[in-house]
C-alpha cells in the first residue's frame, strides 16, 4: 500500500512539473556541448565524487561516477529535449557499488550494490554550467530514498 502511494505521488509530481514547464519547451535552444564533468554529492559517486556525463541523443545521457566510497553508472532520460536556459525534467536508472578502496579496507556498506530511479530537474545555463538535483526510490531490498546534487561544466 505504501509503494502504491509512493508511485502515485511520483506520477502526480511528474505531471505537475510537466504542466508547469510545458510553455517554455519550444522557446529554448538545444544543448550543443555533449560532455559534462560535475562535482557530485551522493548519487552514483557516493558521498562526494566526480561524475562524467555524455549526451547520446537530445533525450538520453550516459553517466559514469567515481567517489570517495563507490563507483557508479547510469542512464538518464529527458522526456523532452535538453535545452539551454531551461529547467529540464529527467528520470532514469542509476547504479552504485563500493569501489576498490572500500573493499580493501573492508568498510561495511550494507546497501551494495544499489539501483535507484532518479526523478529530477537540471538547469543548463548558456555559459556551459549545469546544476542538477534528483531524488528517487532505491531498488535494493527495503524501500529507501536516494538523492543526488551535481554542479558541473559542459564542453
Amino acid at each position: 500500500k505504501d509503494q502504491m502511494k509512493l508511485k502515485n505521488s511520483i506520477l502526480f509530481s511528474s505531471y505537475i512539473i510537466y504542466l508547469f514547464f510545458l510553455n517554455h519547451l519550444n522557446a529554448q535552444d538545444l544543448i550543443t556541448e555533449k560532455n559534462t564533468i560535475s562535482l557530485s554529492i551522493l548519487g552514483t559517486s557516493s558521498y562526494v565524487g566526480v561524475t562524467y556525463e555524455r549526451m547520446i541523443t537530445d533525450e538520453l545521457v550516459g553517466e559514469l561516477g567515481i567517489g570517495l566510497l563507490s563507483v557508479g553508472l547510469g542512464g538518464t532520460f529527458y522526456p523532452w529535449k535538453i535545452k539551454e536556459n531551461h529547467i529540464n525534467f529527467y528520470t532514469g536508472l542509476k547504479y552504485r557499488s563500493r569501489n576498490i578502496i572500500t573493499k580493501v579496507f573492508l568498510i561495511d556498506e550494507k546497501k551494495d550494490p544499489v539501483f535507484y530511479i532518479p526523478i529530477g530537474l537540471n538547469y543548463s545555463a548558456s555559459e556551459g554550467m549545469n546544476l542538477a538535483l534528483d531524488v528517487g526510490p532505491s531498488l535494493h531490498g527495503s524501500m529507501s530514498i536516494f538523492a543526488n546534487l551535481r554542479v558541473g561544466f559542459r564542453f
